[in-house]
């Protein structure tokens, strides 16, 4: 339980810029690490496919000879599907954008229309026939447009 033994003391400023300097550094070297790997993976998958099991695979499911790495991935996944692995399965619904949240999403959106729909008929059947109110607030309006405004004196 935090009580005052236990507490960490409050850095000086020159310990929180000391350690926000390591840590800034720590962070661009991470970036750039990460950055190098992403474009190495990139290179990879550009190159051909020389590997026979793999032109194997991609012969099974009609991708032509030639392809790269990248091609052959595509082949893993849609074999992998095929096979009726839920994973693969999943993975490939996702990246070509048929997972069910758009159409979850466009459902959504639809009841909301609907009911924005329904909420503005009832309100225009609940105050359509009170037109006394509407009467008299646009004669107030006539009212005070053609007087103009009003000074009040003050003493």
């Amino acid at each position: 339980m935090a009580n005052e033994d236990n507490l960490r003391p409050v850095r000086t400023e020159e310990e929180a810029r000391e350690k926000g300097t390591k840590g800034g550094i720590a962070s661009g070297r991470a970036r750039r690490r990460k950055k190098a790997m992403k474009e190495r993976l990139q290179e990879a998958l550009e190159l051909n496919v020389i590997n026979p099991d793999v032109k194997e695979l991609m012969w099974e499911i009609g991708m032509e000879d030639g392809s790269t790495n990248y091609d052959a991935v595509t082949a893993s996944i849609v074999k992998g599907a095929i096979r009726g692995l839920p994973g693969y399965a999943r993975l490939l619904m996702e990246l070509i954008g048929e997972t069910g949240e758009e159409k979850r999403a466009e459902k959504a959106d639809r009841r909301d229309a609907k009911r924005l729909r329904m909420e503005e008929e009832e309100f225009k059947h609940k105050y359509a026939g009170n037109t006394e109110d509407n009467d008299m607030v646009l004669e107030f309006i006539k009212g005070m447009q053609e007087n103009g405004p009003t000074e009040q004196k003050t003493d």
